[in-house]
């Protein structure tokens, strides 16, 4: 009950913020595959989070001839939440790394058939503590984003 509670709370805090407000934590790029099949940052920060912000969005895309595009943030914390939401919303998946103890720990927060999942890169290990805090992240992320204006609605 705590949990629905804090989660009610936190979307009506996340929907009460002015759009420029909305931003990502982090340092943030957008990285795409160019026709030689090397990876690029093709969007910094600031196009990032002006894309985010808008409502409704403004297309951030890769460069024609460029694949596999997504947003990657370095943050202190690993947990996705906050804004990153958003990042689904236009269409990208958000790889979020940290580093940790000298070492670098990292994840991908996806959408799949409209279901918000986080999915942890070889050599990243959470602890219980992480895990039940990754879960309140993702069940926190998902009503968010469900109830969000701009989260677009599957074809019926």
């Amino acid at each position: 009950m705590r949990t629905a509670l804090a989660a009610a709370t936190l979307i009506l805090a996340l929907w009460a913020l002015p759009a420029q407000a909305l931003s990502l934590d982090g340092n943030c790029l957008m990285l795409a595959k160019n026709p030689q099949g090397k990876i690029e940052a093709v969007a910094d920060a600031a196009q990032v989070n002006s894309a985010i912000s808008a409502s409704p969005f403004r297309p951030l895309r890769a460069p024609d001839g460029y694949t596999g595009a997504s947003i990657l943030c370095t943050r202190g914390d690993f947990m996705p939440g906050g804004n990153d939401y958003r990042v689904l919303q236009l269409g990208y998946s958000l790889l979020i790394k940290s580093p940790f103890n000298n070492t670098s720990r990292a994840g991908a927060l996806e959408l799949v058939n409209g279901t918000i999942q986080f999915r942890l890169y070889p050599g990243t290990t959470l602890s219980s503590d992480e895990t039940a805090r990754l879960k309140t992240a993702i069940d926190t992320l998902q009503a968010v984003y469900d109830a969000s204006p701009d989260t677009p609605k599957p074809a019926k």
